[in-house]
């Protein structure tokens, strides 16, 4: 089962924790709140989607359902290792490659101390986070 473990939104007047289990992707809207003058509260939405994949090399490719974005979306992507023996002198490093409103192309590299190669296969899960603005 693939799951986005918490989303967080906040603004000045809600602060929302959700899990989210799912078998694949997640789209929805994500509400955002803005103080209007007098006390009005104005009251919008934006379309967004979470999803999970292992790291393939050649980089990892979320395609978007058809006429979800109007625009290429912002894009937050966290890297989860699969293996717990890494040592301190390495990092994983995201690295967007193509972005626009259909699908998003993410390529993961290993950088250590004098050399940068490309993640191996299974060797990272990518969480991938797009939003609308």
């Amino acid at each position: 089962m693939k799951y986005f473990t918490r989303l967080f939104l906040f603004s000045p007047l809600l602060f929302l924790l959700i899990n989210f289990y799912c078998e694949g992707f997640v789209t929805g809207n994500v509400s955002t709140f803005e103080l209007v003058a007098d006390g009005l509260i104005r009251n919008s939405s934006k379309p967004c989607f979470i999803d999970v994949a292992s790291y393939v090399n050649g980089g990892v490719t979320f395609t978007y359902p058809v006429g979800l974005f109007s625009t290429a979306p912002t894009i937050r992507v966290s890297l989860e290792g699969n293996t717990t023996a890494y040592s301190t002198s390495q990092v994983f490093v995201a690295e967007i490659t193509t972005n626009s409103a259909t699908s998003t192309t993410i390529r993961v590299n290993l950088v250590t101390t004098s050399t940068i190669t490309e993640a191996s296969n299974n060797e990272v899960t990518v969480h991938i986070f797009s939003i609308e603005i």
